[in-house]
C-alpha cells in the first residue's frame, strides 16, 4: 500500500517493496502525536450559562399574564352573563344536583351489541378455554406427569394464548 503517487519501488533479487513518500509520512505521525494529545487531554466540564435569559417581550409576557390573574381580569363579564341567564330562564348554577357515575344506571345507554355478540362471544372462548384446559390434564396425566412443572407450563402457554384471543376479540 501506498501513501503517495511518489513513493519509491525497489527491487532486489526479484522482490519488490514500496515506501511511502518521507513527506507523508512526517505528516501521518505529526497527526498522530496531535490526536493522543488530544485523547490524553483531561475532562473539561463547561461552566458557562446553560439557558439562555428571557428577552424583553417574554418578561412583558410574564408581568401581564401575573397581572391578568391576580386582578380577576374577564370576572366581570362573566358574572353579568350568570346574572343574565338567572333572570332570564331563572337558572342558577347551584340549582344543578348531579348524581355519582356509580349511583347511575347505565342500562338505557349500553349498546344491545354487547349483550348480542360480545358476551355471547366472551362465553364462547371461555368454554373453548375450559376444554382445553380438561385436554391438557387428560394428556399430563396419560403422560405421568400431572401436576408438575411441565403442566404448569402447558396451562400458561394456554392461558397465554386464551388472553391473547380474548384481548384481540376484544379489541376487534
Amino acid at each position: 500500500m501506498s501513501f503517495s503517487s511518489k513513493s519509491s519501488q525497489q527491487s532486489t533479487s526479484g522482490s519488490s517493496s514500496y515506501a511511502p513518500d518521507p513527506t507523508l509520512l512526517g505528516d501521518l505521525y505529526s497527526n498522530l502525536g496531535r490526536a493522543q494529545a488530544l485523547a490524553n487531554t483531561p475532562f473539561q466540564p463547561y461552566a458557562g450559562q446553560m439557558t439562555a435569559g428571557f428577552s424583553p417581550y417574554q418578561t412583558q409576557a410574564q408581568t401581564d399574564l401575573a397581572a391578568v390573574g391576580a386582578g380577576h381580569t374577564g370576572s366581570a363579564p362573566v358574572g353579568a352573563a350568570i346574572s343574565t341567564a338567572q333572570g332570564a330562564a331563572g337558572y342558577a348554577p347551584q340549582m344543578i344536583q348531579a348524581p355519582l357515575l356509580r349511583q347511575t344506571d347505565l342500562a338505557p345507554y349500553m349498546s344491545p351489541y354487547q349483550s348480542g355478540v360480545i358476551d355471547s362471544t366472551m362465553g364462547e372462548l371461555e368454554r373453548q378455554r375450559r376444554i382445553q384446559a380438561a385436554a391438557n390434564n387428560a394428556q399430563a396425566t396419560a403422560a405421568g406427569a400431572f401436576g408438575g412443572s411441565r403442566s404448569a407450563v402447558l396451562q400458561s402457554l394456554s392461558d397465554d394464548s386464551f388472553d391473547r384471543t380474548l384481548a384481540s376479540t376484544l379489541a376487534n
